[in-house]
């Protein structure tokens, strides 16, 4: 796939740096991660044209219910400082790392105005991305090298045998996981407006690979959330009678590299995957993470509905009566918000996505397939949130929600002023 960047103008080229930062994960740069500082450099280099950009309620609701959700939650979450059992974690990562995320809606809104062709650069710009971090994940794999996690991932169960995993530049494999859940669906969306075989084969390529990087990382839910993403294009293709054939062999090759028979792969799934003794240790896993929901519903009474104030969860968690001391990290990002921030900021997120996901849905000027990412994007947002031991502090998440945003309130100016010379005639 050639990608012309002498072509791209200077939005487009802001669009393309963000999104491939994201690249360098949470490896380099601990708080000051490249991703934040991009972010905040374009930010700053386009604050006056920023502050002035004009949204539509009716054609921009997405962008203008984020905005306002973003305040309303960096008000609320500073005024929860004040009840927060951890102020000063709530500070660092519930105000300043958030509202580094938060950024991205703007920056983005007023990029996808002006940049060219902001739907290509962005299903590019997370191709790029994807590809940078499978190459080190493929090292990983082949070396048992790794840059960015702990040791004791890499024992199985705790039982002295090494097997292979990727983590690239995330710390761990349900960070890693999580990113590939995010990129899966501009994948297929590449899949299916690719405008050659050559590019649809890059793309395919592309989503084995990740789909190869859950599976021997044994992530589980990894392996759901794909293959509910997958489910959701399928539901496009198999309207289509000429695309048949597609449906049929992404699903043979799904299958072939799931049962590829190479033995670190095999071993990796009958351990990580059954209900051998890494099974256990999963099914504790997943009980716990079960246990969290409940206890974060606990702490909403507790709290009258409030929530515990920013950074309040660990905390908070600690004492409840059924805690065993085995998590204290929420696990799942919809349990974060409440048991923090309420009910209202919860109420107010969620009908935040469920607006992305309508518009997304009846917006006549993006493909078919920039719809179903958006859709699946938010369709699996419930079990991506759950992939990770927290959600709120970490900037990526922000920005592909951003993205599925801008991309849901988006207009073809040409077929705009196509529609706008109808008018026109009609009227004469």
């Amino acid at each position: 796939m050639k990608i012309r960047f002498n072509t791209l103008d200077k939005y487009s080229w802001a669009l393309l740096l963000i999104i491939i930062s994201v690249c360098f994960g949470t490896a380099f740069g601990g708080s000051f991660q490249p991703m934040r500082i991009m972010l905040f450099l374009f930010f700053i280099l386009y604050f006056h044209q920023i502050v002035r950009n004009k949204f539509s309620l009716k054609e921009d609701q997405p962008i203008v219910f984020g905005l306002l959700l973003f305040i309303s939650w960096i008000v609320y979450g500073s005024l929860s400082l004040l009840w927060s059992p951890d102020p000063i974690r709530g500070f660092n990562a519930g105000i300043i790392a958030m509202t580094m995320g938060f950024i991205s809606l703007p920056v983005f809104a007023f990029l996808f105005r002006k940049a060219n062709n902001p739907l290509k650069t962005i299903r590019k710009g997370w191709l790029i991305c994807f590809l940078l971090t499978a190459a080190l994940g493929i090292y990983e794999l082949i070396t048992y090298n790794h840059i960015s996690s702990f040791e004791d991932v890499r024992i199985l169960g705790r039982i002295g045998v090494i097997v292979p995993h990727a983590s690239a530049t995330f710390g761990n494999i349900n960070d890693y996981g999580t990113i590939i859940a995010f990129i899966v669906p501009y994948l297929l969306w590449g899949i299916l407006d690719g405008r050659n075989g050559l590019r649809k084969l890059i793309y395919l390529v592309a989503f084995l690979l990740g789909l190869l990087f859950v599976v021997v990382n044994g992530h589980r839910l990894g392996v759901l959330v794909i293959g509910l993403q997958a489910l959701c294009f399928l539901f496009l293709l198999l309207r289509q009678l000429r695309k048949r054939y597609i449906v049929l062999g992404l699903v043979l090759i799904c299958l072939t590299v799931i049962v590829l028979p190479m033995d670190e792969l095999l071993f990796t799934m009958k351990y990580r995957m059954s209900d051998g003794i890494v099974g256990t240790a999963s099914k504790a896993m997943n009980e716990g993470r079960g246990a969290l929901i409940v206890e974060g519903l606990q702490i909403l009474k507790q709290s009258y509905g409030f929530g515990v104030g920013a950074g309040g969860f660990q905390e908070a968690v600690k004492h409840l009566p059924t805690f065993d001391g085995t998590y204290i990290d929420p696990h799942n990002l919809f349990v974060e918000i409440f048991a923090q921030y309420g009910i209202f900021i919860f109420l107010f997120f969620c009908f935040w996505l469920f607006s992305i996901f309508y518009f997304a849905l009846k917006n006549k000027h993006i493909t078919k397939g920039a719809r179903m990412t958006v859709c699946a994007t938010i369709f699996t947002l419930p079990l991506i949130g759950m992939m990770s031991s927290h959600a709120l502090g970490y900037t990526y998440y922000w920005i592909f929600l951003s993205c599925a945003a801008v991309i849901s309130t988006y207009k073809n100016p040409m077929l705009n002023n196509l529609n706008k010379n109808v008018c026109i005639e009609s009227n004469k």
